[in-house]
């Protein structure tokens, strides 16, 4: 399974929720699902933001040298899951995506945008909320992992 993580930059929230899924993956034994981020008018080629960087500190999360890069049509149609911040985001996904790939297309924390720190300042507030979000959908995942083991 590919998911991409998708905000405006890919220097804030996206690479957060990259680098926090991996992590939870991990420890909940998923296996065989793959984790990027790109941003819809990313700074290409940009670290993570310094605020970023400092949440990916605090709560231990490995940063494995991640770099902004770009959304494209490509990028949508290779993906099983693509998981916008906020509202504009999934606007500009969508217009971006070939139409049968609007399906996969999703708010990372449903019914919720999250918002952008690099405007807001409070970084702590999006950790919580991409947090929320990257559980709901590691609980998700590993419900259907679990009924296909048993075969149900």
């Amino acid at each position: 399974m590919k998911v991409i993580m998708v905000c405006l930059g890919n220097i804030c929230r996206s690479p957060l929720a990259e680098l926090l899924m991996k992590k939870l993956i991990a420890q909940h034994h998923l296996q065989n699902i793959e984790v990027i981020s790109r941003g819809t008018s990313a700074l290409v080629g940009s670290q993570p933001h310094k605020g970023t960087q400092a949440l990916l500190a605090k709560y231990d999360i490995h940063n494995d040298g991640t770099r902004s890069e770009q959304l494209t049509a490509q990028d949508i149609a290779q993906a099983d899951y693509v998981f916008g911040m906020d509202a504009q985001n999934i606007i500009d996904i969508t217009n971006m995506a070939y139409t049968k790939d609007i399906a996969k297309i999703h708010l990372l924390l449903p019914n919720t945008s999250i918002p952008d720190p690099y405007f807001t300042g409070d970084f702590e507030e999006t950790y919580r909320l991409v947090n929320r979000g990257c559980h709901y959908w590691i609980d998700q995942w590993s419900e259907e992992v679990n009924l296909k083991k048993n075969n149900i």
